[in-house]
């Protein structure tokens, strides 16, 4: 192991760009005592209201990016919040080790930095902006999203914020998901954890995640169910086919509105050149009721037979 005190050494034989030359903020190395591996931190790639995101090298050669917490300007019952959200995070990639998930490496004993696989390639907000999304793609993403989704499912967690910025897709094709700070537990889940250290964050009725993406249940301030995940890559999904929000409008209410209401356009009038099964499944996501929605096994093995699929 390379202890804290040998950093500069480490700085010396790691890649320049990696080695903060660059102007800008500097690391403080001193928030990476107690880990077990020494790291040559470089240049932050991500800011925002809790911590940070810097990019890093750890002394085996592995990339990696470590995230740090920050003295934050908000509340202190926010901060705590903030705090317990980000240490949920880490605990959740580690218990749920799947290649569809970045890979946690380590943390410290006060849970304040988490390390992290370093993915490379672009969310899927950023490539509906500066890309188009084939139909072929848009399966792809789905199934292996419903996937990673479902193996999560079976462990008892529920994302409640799947939206464009929180999937990413690799250079290499791979599809991951990101930012589980948010995850909730399914009822048996926290039972069987109450002895432990997850819990339940949110109280009942609070509204939390991105509105556009919200399932008719957390409209409403319900209790998110697995179902609600589901309706979300609904969402997803339709808008990497259409190019449009399922639920457009001009504010907040207006959106909840629109989901509360189920008011979409179907998708085979925004696309009729799609299979007709494609269009009827995919408005069997967006069911109100969340009993008449797909599983996440099911969402998987549906759109994986249609990947690459090439429409007139």
């Amino acid at each position: 192991m390379v202890s804290f005190e040998e950093k500069n050494h480490l700085d010396a034989t790691m890649p320049r760009k990696l080695v903060g030359v660059e102007s800008g903020p500097k690391f403080d190395y001193t928030k990476l005592r107690g880990l077990e591996h020494g790291y040559a931190v470089g240049k932050r790639i991500g800011k925002g209201g809790m911590g940070e995101v810097w990019e890093a090298v750890r002394d085996d050669g592995q990339e990696v990016v470590i995230k740090v917490t920050l003295d934050s300007a908000m509340s202190p019952d926010d901060q705590v919040e903030g705090l317990e959200r980000f240490i949920q995070e880490g605990l959740v990639l580690e218990e749920i080790d799947s290649a569809h998930f970045p890979k946690f490496y380590e943390t410290n004993p006060n849970n304040k930095v988490i390390v992290m696989e370093r993915l490379r390639g672009d969310t899927l907000y950023e490539k509906l902006i500066f890309d188009r999304v084939t139909p072929g793609e848009a399966f792809h993403i789905v199934s292996e999203v419903a996937a990673g989704m479902f193996h999560a499912h079976e462990q008892g967690y529920i994302h409640r914020d799947l939206k464009p910025s929180n999937i990413f897709i690799g250079d290499d094709g791979q599809v991951k998901i990101l930012d589980l700070g948010l995850v909730y537990l399914t009822h048996d889940k926290r039972t069987a954890k109450r002895r432990g250290t997850k819990r339940r964050i949110t109280a009942p009725g609070v509204i939390i995640g991105s509105p556009r993406y919200f399932s008719p249940e957390q409209a409403r301030g319900d209790e998110v169910r697995l179902e609600s995940d589901v309706f979300a890559l609904g969402c997803n999904l339709y808008e990497m086919l259409t190019g449009s929000p399922a639920f457009p409008g001009d504010d907040v209410l207006e959106v909840l509105d629109s989901i509360g209401k189920g008011n979409f356009i179907p998708l085979k009038k925004a696309r009729p050149d799609l299979p007709t099964a494609v269009t009827v499944f995919v408005n069997y996501m967006l069911q109100t009721q969340p009993t008449h929605r797909p599983t996440m096994d099911q969402v998987s093995k549906f759109f994986k037979q249609y990947e690459g699929i090439e429409t007139s």
